[in-house]
C-alpha cells in the first residue's frame, strides 16, 4: 500500500510543480510578488497532497523568533520538501542554490524571478564573494536570505555537518542568523521513491546574533541544529498519521489515472491514424470521381477535443472545385463524439467548371451529426459571389445553412446578412442593410433540375419569415411565401410594411435613377396598392406602407403594377448556368 501511495503521490507532484511553474511565468507581467506568491502556494499544496495521499502532517514551530528583518536563515537539509517551504518558513526570502537548478525548463525561470543566488559549487570558497554581494543586495531591498550550509541533502539519521561558508557570510554580513531545525528525511528521504507517513516538524532555534568568532559560531550553529536533529527524530517516534484519502479511494484514483493513461494512448494512437483514415477516404472518393489533396500539419486538443489541421486543401469535383488558401480544421469532443466541426481560416473558394463564377468565404464553420447525417450546419463568414466576367457582384456578410431532422418532418432554416447587396437589387444601390431568415417547408436534398422539379411538384415552399431592407429613407420589411414555377423560376407573394417611400422616391429622382414621371408612377402605384392591400386584409400602421408584392416569371409586382425585373434565372446548381 505504501507503494501505490507513494507512486500516486509522485504522479501528483510532478504534474503540480509543472503547473505553479507554468503560472510562475506570469511573473513577467504581474511581477516578482506574484512570482513568490505561487512559489508559497506550490509549497502549501504540496505539502497538502503529502498529506492526502501519504499521511504526512507538518508544524511550524518559533516562528515568532523571527522578526522579519532581513537576516541568514541557515536551514538544516535533508529533502525535497524543505525546498518547497521555503516562502511557509520565510515568506519573501531569496535563496541560494546550485546553479544547475535554474536550467529546468520553467522552473528554473520562475526561481530567478522569485530572486536567488545561482552559485557552482565546484568553486567552493570562490562563490563567497558572490553571494555576499547578492546578499547585501536583497538586504537593501528588505529581503533576507535563506541557504542551506550542509550544501547537499543529508541523511536524516547521520550529524550535522556544515561547510564554513555560513561563518563566513556571519561575519561579512553582520546580521542575526535564525537556525531552522527539522526531520524531513524521515518521511521523504534523498532520491528515495517511497513516501512515509509521519509528522513533520520545522523549528525555528533562537537566533545567533553577531559578534562571535567564525569559530565559535560554526561550533554553536552546529551544536543547535544537532541537539534540535535528535530531539525531532524522538519526538515524532511512532507517529503515524493516517492519510485523509481511504484505500478504497486511492484505488478508485489509481484506476482512473490507468483509464486516463490508457485513454490518452488510444487518443494518441487515432490522432498517429489520421493520415491513414483520410487515405481510404481519399480512394472512396476517387471512386466517385472527386480528388481530395491537402497536407496534414498537426492534431491538438488532447485530452478532451480532437482536432486535425490541413493546409492545402483542394477538392475537385467533375462539376465544380473547392480550394482554401488558409488552415482546414476537422475537430471533435470528448463529450459529443459523434459530432463533427469544420472551420477554415483564410479564404476557401468554390468554383463551378467551365465558368468563371465562383463563390469566396473568408470564413466557413460546418457542424455535421455522423450518427445521424440528415443533422448538419453550415455557416459563412464574408462569402463573396462574383460574376461570369470576375467582377463582384454580391457580398455577403454572415450565411447560414442549418438542415436538422424533426421526428419524422425535416426542414432547413437559412439566415443571411447582406452588406453590399446592390449588384442584385436593381435600382437600391445604396442598401445599407439587407437580411433574411427563412425556412424550407419540405425536404430539398440536392439542388439538381430533379430534386427541384419533386420538391415543386409535392408542394415545396420557402417561407421568408422575416427580410429586412433599408436604405434611408426608406425601411422595409415583409414575410412571403415563394415556390417554383413549371420552369423552376421563382413565384409567390409578399406582405411587405415600408417607411419613407416616397422621400426615398424623390431621393432616386434627385440622383437620375430613376425619372420624374416613373416616381409619380411609383407613388401613386404604392397608394393604389396600399388601398387594395387593406381590402385584402393587409393590416396598415401609422406612417407605415402596407402593400402585396408578387413574383411570377421573374417580374416584381406591387399590387397589379410591374415594377421591375429580378435578375433570378432557373436555379439548376448553386452559382447558376
Amino acid at each position: 500500500m505504501l507503494f501505490l501511495r507513494s507512486l500516486l503521490f509522485n504522479a501528483l507532484f510532478y504534474p503540480w510543480t509543472f503547473l505553479m511553474s507554468f503560472r510562475a511565468q506570469f511573473g513577467v507581467i504581474f511581477g516578482q510578488a506574484y512570482v513568490i506568491r505561487t512559489a508559497y502556494t506550490w509549497g502549501k499544496g504540496l505539502h497538502a497532497l503529502l498529506s492526502w495521499v501519504v499521511g504526512v502532517t507538518y508544524e511550524i514551530r518559533g516562528k515568532e523568533m523571527w522578526d522579519g528583518k532581513p537576516a541568514l536563515i541557515a536551514c538544516k537539509h535533508e529533502s525535497v520538501l524543505e525546498t518547497s517551504a521555503i516562502q511557509l518558513l520565510a515568506y519573501n526570502s531569496a535563496i541560494v542554490l546550485k546553479k544547475e537548478l535554474t536550467w529546468i525548463p520553467l522552473f528554473g525561470h520562475s526561481v530567478l524571478m522569485a530572486g536567488v543566488i545561482p552559485i557552482n559549487r565546484a568553486k567552493g570558497k570562490g562563490v563567497l564573494p558572490q553571494i555576499v554581494e547578492g546578499a547585501r543586495g536583497f538586504f537593501a531591498q528588505g529581503r533576507s536570505l535563506f541557504l542551506f550550509p550542509e550544501g547537499t541533502r543529508k541523511d536524516p539519521h547521520k550529524p550535522t555537518t556544515l561547510r564554513p561558508g555560513i561563518a563566513t557570510l556571519y561575519e561579512e554580513l553582520k546580521v542575526p542568523v535564525y537556525p531552522i531545525a527539522l526531520n524531513t528525511g524521515l518521511v521523504w528521504g534523498r532520491r528515495k521513491f517511497l513516501k512515509r507517513p509521519g509528522k513533520v516538524i520545522y523549528e525555528f532555534l533562537p537566533p545567533i546574533q553577531p559578534g562571535l568568532s567564525k569559530q565559535e559560531f560554526l561550533e554553536r550553529l552546529t551544536s543547535q541544529l544537532e541537539e534540535a536533529r535528535l530531539r525531532l527524530h524522538e519526538e515524532v517516534k511512532g507517529q503515524t498519521p493516517r492519510p485523509r484519502l481511504s484505500n478504497f479511494g486511492l484505488f478508485a484514483f489509481l484506476g482512473a489515472l490507468v483509464l486516463g493513461l490508457i485513454y490518452a494512448g488510444f487518443w494518441h494512437t487515432a490522432a498517429r491514424n489520421i493520415d491513414a483514415q483520410l487515405a481510404l477516404f481519399q480512394k472512396s472518393l476517387a471512386k466517385d470521381g472527386i480528388t481530395l489533396t491537402y497536407t496534414h500539419t498537426d492534431t491538438t486538443g488532447f485530452p478532451f477535443s480532437m482536432h486535425a489541421h490541413f493546409e492545402n486543401v483542394r477538392i475537385d469535383h467533375p462539376n465544380a472545385s473547392v480550394t482554401s488558401q488558409g488552415v482546414v480544421t476537422i475537430g471533435t469532443t470528448l463529450f459529443e463524439p459523434h459530432v463533427w466541426h469544420l472551420s477554415t481560416q483564410g479564404v476557401s473558394r468554390l468554383t463551378q467548371a467551365n465558368s468563371k463564377r465562383s463563390l469566396d468565404a473568408a470564413r466557413v464553420t460546418s457542424t455535421l451529426d455522423v450518427a445521424n447525417l440528415a443533422d448538419f450546419t453550415l455557416a459563412l463568414e464574408g462569402p463573396a459571389y462574383f460574376d461570369a466576367a470576375g467582377q463582384k457582384t454580391f457580398e455577403a456578410k454572415d450565411l447560414a445553412l442549418t438542415h436538422t431532422r424533426d421526428g419524422s418532418s425535416q426542414m432547413q432554416n437559412l439566415t443571411l446578412d447582406v452588406t453590399s447587396p446592390s449588384g442584385h437589387l436593381g435600382f437600391v444601390d445604396e442598401a445599407e442593410k439587407v437580411s433574411l431568415t427563412a425556412m424550407l417547408t419540405k425536404p430539398l436534398p440536392s439542388l439538381s433540375r430533379e430534386a427541384l422539379t419533386k420538391w415543386q411538384e409535392e408542394g415545396g415552399t420557402f417561407e421568408i419569415s422575416q427580410f429586412h431592407l433599408k436604405a434611408a429613407p426608406l425601411d422595409m420589411t415583409a414575410t412571403a411565401t415563394l415556390t417554383l414555377d413549371a420552369r423552376l423560376q421563382l413565384e409567390g407573394a409578399a406582405s411587405v410594411y415600408a417607411t419613407g417611400v416616397n422621400p426615398f422616391l424623390d431621393t432616386l429622382v434627385a440622383k437620375d435613377k430613376v425619372s420624374f414621371l416613373a416616381a409619380q408612377g411609383y407613388k401613386l402605384a404604392f397608394h393604389l396598392a396600399t388601398v387594395f392591400s387593406q381590402k385584402k386584409g393587409v393590416e396598415t400602421k401609422d406612417g407605415v406602407t402596407a402593400v402585396s408584392l408578387s413574383l411570377q416569371d421573374g417580374t416584381l409586382s406591387l399590387g397589379q403594377t410591374p415594377l421591375f425585373s429580378l435578375p433570378i434565372t432557373a436555379v439548376s446548381s448553386p452559382l447558376g448556368d
